[in-house]
């Protein structure tokens, strides 16, 4: 979901600039701007851009919820985007097949603990 929300935001052309500005910045940082870009008022912050509605509230779920979301826990998958790494062979670049897998684990988890 952080690739897919800071693919949808930085445009191609912009994306070399953008992650050597952010690599200088930190990845803790780039977590707060995405947690901003996160909430419903967004265009308040500064250096915030329009991520997917969906993706946002997953970010905030994953950081700790909205009270006190914790930037930090976005900061290995941001530091492995800002060094242009592509994402494991398992993990889709579509955050809705990566849902669906976490839908699964759940069922599963929730079967074995019946």
């Amino acid at each position: 979901m952080v690739y897919s929300a800071l693919n949808g935001g930085v445009p191609p052309k912009d994306r070399k600039r953008f992650r050597k500005e952010w690599t200088e910045e930190g990845s803790y940082r780039l977590g707060e701007v995405l947690l901003h870009c996160s909430r419903r008022d967004w265009t308040s912050y500064p250096d915030t851009f329009w991520i997917d509605p969906w993706i946002a509230e997953h970010l905030i779920v994953h950081c700790g919820g909205p009270q006190l979301p914790d930037p930090g826990m976005l900061c290995y998958i941001i530091d492995q985007w800002l060094a242009d790494e592509s994402l494991p062979p398992l993990v889709s670049d579509d955050p809705l097949v990566e849902e669906e897998k976490v839908r699964e684990l759940k069922r599963l988890f929730a079967a074995m603990n019946r």
